[in-house]
């Protein structure tokens, strides 16, 4: 569908960092939603146990002032005059004690607001009576003032001896203070029930003293509300007008009071919404980045492929003028991309200076041959002539003298014609050599860019082999930051254990609570820290792979113009099996010149012969004659071959001339 390995190389990268991106995303999230709702859970569950140990130590304080009232000689005189001289001022003194009393055996009640009854038939009287110990009442609403009160009553003893009850009515007005300060981290509110499950206190007053909260919250929160009751601790989820609800409870245990913490879970997950927020934006950043990261690669490597398939594809046309500019090109001319275009511009050169020649010598070797054949013409010509001087000579004796004369002046011509064919017949040798060895360098530039090429495709393998090195090392990171990671975790983990240790030390251990809050805080953030380096591990990782696959494209444009180049070789063993054949065909040109020269030479003796001795030119002209016929088809042979020789020369000719040089 897509051509381009550009395009294919950024749609790839982009999609591979959308999964890697949303997955990985979509995981912190979960994570994050996780980590979360554990630590609020947790954090639901200790401001409960905070709230509880208030409490315990509340109830603690109170039960102590009665039941130190015990030792006093004026209590255990069961003196009334000389008890409410020592009671009275204590509870004016304390605003949340409404009134002590004393009551004596039989249940008769006298207390400092001057009010006597009897309260036999109370259970607080009954249970204290029956147990010699402090009890603490059901709470109830105050006849005098209308308040919440609970009654914490004590055994009174003399000389171990069971004489009284002295006791207090406490009011709980406290309690409603302690509940509108709860919450789940800043979230919700907080209540107080007794054992009964009439609320003690609630955010909303019509709920106290009352169970009314249940009519009105439904059924979800009922079955909550139960749980309070019946356990001693918890953490329950329930649902309230279509929506999610999440309460933390516990148990004061000596009055058997619940303190429960309840918020909507929209409000306490409300984080995550930034936290998805920031995940969409930083991933729409990672992926931009990436997709420009991977155009400006893919643009860097394919650019420079195309220039030389352009440049390649001119040259194979014939244009030899074509250069790669590689300053043009954003490549560092020392590595293996940069070296390349450098070979291929040096291979180009030396096709350039190699056809040069080879067309410079065709030229010569087409004017040398047709000089050849015009020569050649010329002697046979002359052996014709010579041929027809010999029958004269055999018809006629009497114009002997006159022809050999003429005859003589011909030899010599042709003997000069001979020589100087012979020394043009050793220029084309020459000449043709050197084509040969022309052709040679060419064929050791091709084979030196071959070398080149093989050595440019060794090291993109090594760069393949750094890089894999690379993503191991990367992995081997990615192992290490998960170790940190779980080590931050546990550090997260003892950091609440020592935080809820702090709460149950109370006042002596809010120091240490501060100090396991910061520990928690390093901790979170180390677990953040690790979790950006581990999306940049993946990162590099996805990286390292993309690279590979890039080397391995460009592994595949090295190896095409290896063989390109290897086909060119094969056509200068082509044209260097044509020039051996033409430097063949030289050399019997002139091995037939030098047998003309011979054949010349003998019969220039002859010639001179006959002159001399004239009277026996009749039985030489015989032998004249055969050395004439021989002589003309030596000649005939020279005027075949600088035909053939021409027609090589135009061949060599025409070839070359479709290369603009």
């Amino acid at each position: 569908m897509f051509k381009s390995i550009k395009t294919k190389m950024i749609i790839l990268v982009s999609l591979m960092l959308f999964l890697l991106i949303a997955g990985s995303s979509f995981y912190a999230f979960r994570q994050s939603e996780n980590i979360l709702s554990n630590t609020l859970q947790s954090e639901a569950e200790n401001s409960a146990g905070k709230s509880v140990e208030t409490i315990r130590l509340w109830t603690e304080e109170k039960g102590k002032i009665i039941q130190n009232l015990n030792y006093l000689d004026s209590i255990r005189s069961m003196d009334w005059e000389r008890q409410y001289n020592n009671l009275k001022p204590i509870s004016d003194d304390d605003p949340q004690i409404e009134s002590l009393f004393i009551v004596e055996p039989d249940g008769n009640m006298r207390d400092t607001n001057q009010f006597e009854t009897s309260v036999a038939s109370q259970s607080y009287f009954q249970q204290v009576t029956e147990n010699r110990e402090q009890v603490f009442s059901e709470p109830t609403e105050s006849f005098e003032t209308g308040r919440p009160i609970t009654i914490i009553a004590s055994p009174i003893f003399r000389d171990d001896e069971f004489v009284g009850i002295v006791g207090a009515v406490v009011a709980l007005d406290i309690l409603q203070e302690m509940a509108v300060e709860m919450d789940i981290n800043g979230n919700g509110y907080g209540m107080i029930l007794d054992q009964d499950g009439n609320i003690l206190a609630h955010p909303n007053d019509d709920y106290l003293g009352n169970q009314d909260i249940l009519a009105d919250q439904g059924q979800g929160f009922e079955n909550t509300y139960n749980n309070f009751l019946t356990n001693e601790s918890g953490y329950e989820q329930y649902q309230l007008e279509g929506e999610n609800w999440q309460a933390a409870y516990a148990t004061v245990d000596r009055v058997n009071w619940t303190v429960a913490l309840t918020a909507r879970e929209a409000e306490l997950f409300a984080p995550l919404d930034i936290l998805r927020n920031s995940s969409f934006f930083a991933a729409a950043a990672a992926i931009l980045i990436g997709i420009i990261v991977s155009y400006l690669i893919a643009r860097s490597i394919v650019n420079p492929i195309r220039s030389v398939a352009k440049v390649a594809d001119k040259v194979a046309d014939g244009d030899l003028t074509q250069r790669l500019a590689v300053e043009d090109f954003n490549v560092n001319q020392n590595d293996e991309l940069g070296q390349l275009l450098q070979s291929i511009n040096s291979m180009v050169a030396g096709f350039q200076q190699i056809i040069d020649k080879v067309k410079t010598t065709a030229g010569e070797l087409a004017a040398s041959s047709e000089e050849l054949s015009a020569s050649g013409s010329q002697v046979e010509k002359n052996a014709e002539e010579v041929g027809n001087s010999i029958e004269s000579v055999a018809a006629g004796a009497e114009e002997q003298s006159a022809q050999i004369e003429e005859i003589s002046s011909s030899i010599s011509t042709l003997n000069k014609i001979i020589a100087n064919n012979a020394q043009k017949s050793d220029k084309m040798i020459d000449e043709a050599e050197s084509v040969k060895e022309n052709i040679e360098q060419g064929t050791q530039y091709i084979q030196g860019s071959i070398n080149q090429s093989n050595q440019v495709q060794e090291s993109n393998k090594l760069v393949a082999s750094n890089v894999e090195e690379l993503g191991d090392k990367s992995r081997e990171i990615g192992e290490i930051v998960d170790l940190i990671n779980q080590i931050a975790d546990q550090t997260n983990l003892l950091a609440l254990n020592a935080a809820i240790e702090a709460a149950r030390a109370g006042e002596a251990g809010r120091g240490f609570s501060v100090v396991a809050d910061e520990i928690r805080e390093l901790a979170e953030e180390s677990a953040d820290a690790t979790e950006r380096i581990n999306k940049l591990i993946h990162a590099i990782q996805n990286s390292v792979d993309q690279v590979i696959e890039n080397n391995e494209r460009g592994q595949e444009n090295i190896e095409e113009n290896v063989e390109m180049v290897e086909e060119t070789g094969q056509v200068f063993i082509k044209i260097e099996s044509s020039a051996e054949d033409l430097l063949n065909l030289i050399n019997q040109v002139a091995d037939n010149s030098n047998k003309m020269k011979e054949n010349s030479d003998y019969v220039e003796s002859g010639i001179t012969d006959i002159a001399a001795v004239s009277e026996t030119s009749a039985s030489n002209s015989e032998e004249v004659a055969a050395a004439s016929e021989e002589q003309i088809a030596a000649t005939e042979e020279i005027v075949s071959s600088a035909k053939k020789l021409s027609e090589y020369a135009e061949e060599l000719k025409t070839a070359v001339n479709q290369f603009k040089i």
